[in-house]
């Protein structure tokens, strides 16, 4: 199963993916998956191994200077952390 943080809608390029086996339970965390265009891109999924519920993500920072704003961004990341922790 592939999950990405944005809709087909969106024609940038770039982004966050996760690939996960079709055989481990997992469920998306809407609330650590962020996309905020030039800015901010994240994606989480909870897994299931052994009865452990594990938090696995990734999060990336574009490259896009003009646009990009590293207060949003440091911001969104420092929520990303406080709800992991």
């Amino acid at each position: 199963m592939e999950f990405t943080a944005r809709d087909d809608t969106n024609n940038s390029k770039g982004g966050v993916w996760l690939y996960i086996k079709d055989t481990y339970k997992y469920e998306l965390r809407k609330d650590l998956s962020i996309f905020i265009p030039n800015i901010f891109e994240s994606i989480f999924i909870e897994l299931i191994v052994h009865n452990k519920h594990i938090i696995v993500g990734t999060v990336y920072r574009p490259n896009t200077l003009s646009k990009a704003d590293i207060d949003i961004c440091m911001h969104n990341m420092s929520e990303v952390q406080n709800i992991l922790s």
